[in-house]
């Protein structure tokens, strides 16, 4: 585990990436409007780069058993006196509800998770998948023409579809910043396939069988629901996990998707800001 901290104040926060296999680099901006007001405590999670390509967990269940040692480890460290808040983002965001969900806590978690930031995330692989599907089905006729003239079976072609038709309806729909280039250079191809399958348009890997829909009225911790109305899910859904997690709050961000710190700017990081202060 490679623990970092960047800037001062209490309650700090610690934030999980997503991906699978994002560095912490890709949220440079994210960091660094958090820093200016509280400690961030960011993590590498095993099977991110440059770790070993293959030492990444096969389930979210040892994703989340990896989250609750470091949680406990930002106190040992002392980079923390008191509970601080966890940001999970997209995969990071299932993670941290695959912990949160649990009952009874450990007690690593329960004595120094304070709140809970589950952003641009999913309570279910059946969730994403067919919020995916939906936003696939919305695309433009010229990328069902491409997707149909590859079969939908070609590796190589996915990505270029992805540049061209996806990122920019999406993933982010501002300007993208240097980070994102960073950090997508750096995923973990064998991670991402792993739990997504090889092709994003249709959704496959582990993610499928892991389900946590049923069991999120468990959530003790305060929580913040957070996305985007163009993000991969239906905003109802969204709505509707929040509902079912006891007293969450929910904001979801006109006119962004998959990125909202850098879409929605502002708008976003009050609500955040306020949230984390407890107000």
């Amino acid at each position: 585990m490679t623990l970092k901290k960047v800037g001062d104040g209490e309650p700090g926060v610690l934030l999980v990436p997503g991906g699978p296999g994002l560095v912490n680099s890709f949220y440079r901006e994210l960091i660094d409007v958090l820093a200016r007001s509280r400690a961030v405590y960011t993590y590498r999670p095993a099977g991110t780069w440059p770790d070993d390509p293959g030492s990444y967990p096969r389930t979210l269940a040892a994703a989340a058993d990896e989250l609750a040692g470091v949680i406990g480890g930002v106190r040992s460290a002392g980079y923390a006196t008191q509970p601080f808040a966890v940001l999970g983002h997209s995969f990071g965001a299932a993670v941290l509800l695959e912990l949160i969900c649990r009952q009874p806590l450990p007690p690593a978690v329960s004595e120094n998770l304070e709140r809970a930031v589950v952003l641009s995330g999913f309570s279910s692989g059946r969730m994403i998948r067919s919020g995916i599907d939906r936003r696939v089905a919305a695309l433009p006729p010229e990328f069902h023409s491409e997707y149909r003239q590859r079969n939908g079976e070609d590796p190589a072609a996915i990505p270029g579809l992805l540049q061209k038709y996806w990122f920019p309806a999406h993933f982010c729909r501002a300007p993208w910043p240097d980070s994102f280039q960073e950090g997508l250079a750096h995923l973990n191809p064998g991670f991402l396939a792993h739990f997504l399958g090889d092709n994003l348009f249709e959704l496959s890997g582990e993610i499928l069988r892991w389900d946590r829909s049923a069991d999120l009225g468990m959530v003790s911790v305060p929580t913040l629901v957070g996305g985007g109305d163009l993000d991969y899910f239906d905003p109802a859904d969204v709505a509707s996990m929040a509902a079912s997690i006891p007293g969450a709050e929910l904001w979801i961000g006109e006119g962004c998707s998959h990125s909202p710190w850098i879409e929605a700017g502002p708008a976003f990081y009050t609500v955040l800001e306020r949230f984390l202060a407890g107000r």
